[in-house]
């Protein structure tokens, strides 16, 4: 029995066997950079740093902001960004984004300003891009930096980041589009910016080309073992041993050792892991066009075959249940029984409800957000017709495991 992965590292394994075999040949650090940096040809100044930590951390350190300023924060990111502004001395302020489309509201972000508010850092979520030039506007007005954070929005050459930022961080971490895993690229408004973080960055050393070595091995390995035929028995394994699956998972999968974060950022990057990013560069420029059209194509074909309105993380209340639920009312026309207008599909919904990983039960968060979904379906608008609730697992586990637990996850939500 086949059993999927839940996420596929995006790297092929061609790519793992070249780098490896690189490390027989010369390479020349200066070119490779050089190449990397022409990449982004409608920026001019680029710095190439070992993570987007490293990046982070280093422009801060440039900065050199009195302790306790502010750092007003788009409330998703990753812990260790977090951390990073935390060790320099500095306060995290977080402001919500919008889930319809992951922007930010400059009036949310003004209520946050205050006199010692330096920075804003916007994250750029799940592959969207947000303009950013009204939030430019207003760190223009109160004289605030403006930090893009771009590491889930590589995609070729179609998008180098934002003109109105002061600085755009890219990742190419193992979890990354067009991985080199590892390395990050930042791209400054001003030269001062770049010449102040190679200041900060002349003092690291060069971490050593046997890490990077080992490294290739290790997700050489992890991406031989997302084949559905050797993937099953490691699964299989793993219960049979009865290892927490989802923890041993992301074990493996983490780019950073529990511990101290700036003694394991603060170097440059390995030559190889330049050949790599360069490799991974020129490589996938073209791969993001047909991404793009196929998610376009499934798009409409999902708009076009369901009356569906799909809620995500939102709490939606009785009456937004209610109007999608409605079902849509006829159109009458007179016409031959022969040509019948084509049947209407039914309205659905889609709200992502989060359960423990190989759990039924529901969270009290879950409940608060199912509490207006009940009154909605009991209401005279909607009391006269069926639902019917799907529930869903990840790709872990058996097909059997996974359907007896979606099951009970629809009777949860039903019950």
């Amino acid at each position: 029995m086949k059993t999927y992965p839940r996420h596929q590292i995006d790297i092929e394994i061609s790519d793992l066997l070249v780098v490896l075999f690189s490390y027989l040949l010369p390479l020349n650090r200066n070119k490779l950079e050089q190449e990397i940096r022409s990449f982004w040809h409608n920026r001019k100044h680029v710095k190439i740093c070992f993570t987007v930590r490293t990046a982070l951390d280093s422009y801060f350190s440039a900065l050199n902001l009195a302790e306790d300023s502010e750092v007003i924060m788009s409330a998703i990111n990753i812990k260790d960004m977090v951390t990073i502004v935390k060790h320099h001395g500095l306060q995290v302020v977080p402001v919500d984004i919008q889930i319809n489309d992951l922007s930010l509201i400059p009036t949310d972000v003004e209520a946050l300003v205050t006199e010692s508010t330096k920075v804003l850092i916007f994250a750029q979520l799940f592959g969207a891009v947000v303009d950013l030039k009204p939030l430019a506007e207003l760190c223009t007005k109160h004289d605030i930096l403006l930090i893009e954070d771009c590491a889930q929005a590589f995609c070729g050459t179609q998008y180098q980041g934002s003109p109105y930022a002061d600085i755009s961080l890219f990742s190419f971490g193992p979890i990354k589009s067009s991985t080199a895993l590892g390395g990050a690229v930042l791209i400054a408004k001003s030269s001062d910016t770049i010449k102040a973080i190679e200041r900060t960055e002349c003092l690291y050393s060069k971490k050593i080309e046997y890490w990077f070595f080992c490294r290739i091995l290790k997700y050489l390995l992890i991406k031989l073992l997302s084949f559905p035929i050797f993937y099953g028995s490691f699964i299989k394994l793993l219960t049979v041993r009865q290892f927490d699956l989802g923890a041993k998972i992301n074990a493996v999968s983490r780019s950073f050792a529990k511990g101290p974060l700036p003694s394991q950022i603060h170097f440059k990057p390995p030559l190889h892991l330049l050949f790599l990013l360069h490799r991974r560069l020129c490589k996938n420029n073209g791969n993001f066009t047909s991404r793009e059209q196929l998610a376009r194509l499934i798009n409409t074909a999902v708009v076009a075959e369901e009356n569906f309105t799909d809620f995500g993380l939102a709490n939606p209340t009785k009456n937004q249940y209610i109007n999608a639920l409605v079902p849509p009312v006829a159109s009458r026309s007179i016409r031959p029984l022969i040509n019948k207008e084509p049947k209407q599909k039914p309205a659905a919904i889609g709200l992502t409800l989060e359960f423990k990983f190989g759990s039924s039960r529901l969270s009290n968060t879950t409940k608060i957000k199912l509490d207006s979904l009940g009154p909605a379906l009991q209401d005279s608008q909607l009391a006269s017709f069926s639902f019917k609730i799907e529930g869903h697992t990840d790709a872990v586990g058996g097909a059997k495991y996974n359907h007896d637990l979606s099951k009970q996850r629809a009777n949860s939500v039903k019950n």
